[in-house]
């Protein structure tokens, strides 16, 4: 219940940074909705929500920076090796 009310809060704040013209207070906000619905912070490897996988992959994953999208299209053509 929590969770889902912080997420309503948070696209309800954004709603209003974009009707009174506050961009970057909008974009700060939505960036932090999204993360509420998706139950996943930026910094963290998206990986983590598939779960199996041990601890110490995701967290090599994370120092490495594979986070964004671009990244993660790059670790579909790495080796085991590479990756770590």
């Amino acid at each position: 219940f929590i969770a889902q009310s912080a997420s309503r809060i948070a696209r309800g704040l954004f709603a209003i940074a974009l009707s009174k013209s506050w961009i970057s207070y909008a974009q700060k906000v939505l960036k932090l909705s999204k993360m509420l619905e998706r139950r996943t912070w930026w910094s963290r490897c998206p990986l983590r929500q598939i779960g199996g996988v041990p601890a110490e992959i995701y967290d090599k994953l994370e120092a490495k920076r594979y986070t964004s999208a671009a990244r993660m299209e790059a670790l579909k053509e790495m080796g085991v090796r590479e990756i770590g």
